[in-house]
């Protein structure tokens, strides 16, 4: 979700590649497969919906559209304010990137200003 919402902070939103696309549609099917495994409470008190049968009705694939998309809401919300917050590092860390092509952990971290 990093590369997404970093590609729309600073290209916009109409500039999202289709790599950053794609990492959507893959966190969303992440986030299906652990709603409907048992992994929130929200929605079955850690029940396994995989392994109940007649659980596809439309009530609980409704119940399923909400708590999923409420987490990744809420997920998308915070890599947002972490990455607006620290949009000036992310900055030197692509021109640093732009100019070596790759960067160590190390040079990342100085970069960041923060102990490896």
């Amino acid at each position: 979700m990093g590369g997404r919402v970093a590609e729309e902070i600073f290209f916009g939103k109409k500039y999202v590649t289709t790599g950053c696309s794609s990492d959507m549609n893959t966190a969303t099917k992440i986030v299906y497969h652990h709603v409907k495994s048992g992994m929130f409470d929200e929605l079955t008190g850690y029940s396994n919906l995989n392994s109940v049968e007649g659980v596809e009705g439309p009530e609980m694939k409704d119940h399923v559209d909400q708590v999923a998309n409420t987490i990744l809401n809420e997920s998308y919300q915070r890599v947002r304010e972490l990455l607006v917050r620290n949009k000036k590092t992310m900055e030197k860390v692509a021109k640093e990137l732009v100019d070596k092509e790759t960067l160590t952990r190390e040079e990342v971290s100085a970069i960041a200003g923060i102990r490896a």
